[in-house]
């Protein structure tokens, strides 16, 4: 399932003001999403007109989100808050990111327990080149 029309990225996940990394959403389908991350000048993060590579993590924290937060609009539901229980196997082929590019982020997920344990293989794209990438394990409290 393929959509053009995303909801603004706060409807999707809890987030708000400075902490919300993530743009917007641009794809999506069953279990996977695609966002957009803007790296903009003066933003908390940025370090000497640069992103650095580990605020990624929390790029794909908040896409995984976005995924399960599409998942939960369709049922009529309101985002909620899940965790980031641990990272495997973050490697990034640059120490940090420009201020003034695009990043896409895909996160896709691996598997979900019923428990509401789940597995999302995740990459950062920027011009189509994948830069960076995880394993991330979250909990889903819904």
């Amino acid at each position: 399932m393929q959509r053009l029309d995303y909801p603004p990225i706060e409807t999707l996940l809890p987030h708000r003001e400075g902490m919300l990394l993530v743009d917007r959403v641009i794809e999506s389908g069953e279990g996977w999403v695609r966002a957009v991350l803007e790296v903009r000048a003066g933003a908390w993060y940025v370090d000497a007109q640069r992103m650095p590579a580990w605020i990624a993590l929390e790029a794909m924290a908040q896409t995984i989100a976005a995924c399960i937060g599409i998942a939960r609009r369709e049922q009529g539901l309101p985002p909620v808050q899940g965790y980031l229980l641990g990272t495997r196997r973050f490697r990034s082929a640059r120490p940090g990111f420009p201020v003034g590019c695009t990043l896409e982020i895909v996160a896709e997920r691996q598997y979900e327990e019923p428990s509401g344990i789940g597995a999302f293989d995740c990459r950062v794209e920027l011009d189509g080149e994948r830069i960076a990438d995880a394993i991330l394990t979250v909990f889903d409290p819904s």
